[in-house]
């Protein structure tokens, strides 16, 4: 590990296209694909079955699409937990 930021030339094109397609923008983007896929089966959507969508993903998914689905994860346990202290 080095301490803070590396030089650009560093990173590896593989390295670049996982930090772009785990970025806040892109999670947030996949959240609304699957909340409508998960809506559209069902009718509606809740935190846990969309997290449960995604999570029936990740078997079959390669390095980039388990990159993409764990920042999604991380997205919705961020928005749900604050929902949960918020008492909502």
């Amino acid at each position: 590990m080095t301490d803070g930021p590396q030089d650009p030339k560093q990173i590896s094109p593989s390295d670049r296209f996982k930090a772009m397609i785990t970025s806040a923008e892109s999670a947030t983007c996949g959240l609304k694909d699957n909340l409508l896929a998960v809506m559209t089966r069902d009718g509606s959507a809740t935190w846990q079955t969309v997290s449960t969508h995604i999570e029936a993903q990740l078997p079959g998914a390669g390095e980039f699409a388990t990159a993409r689905l764990n920042a999604i994860l991380a997205l919705i346990r961020t928005i749900s937990n604050g929902r949960v202290a918020e008492g909502k």
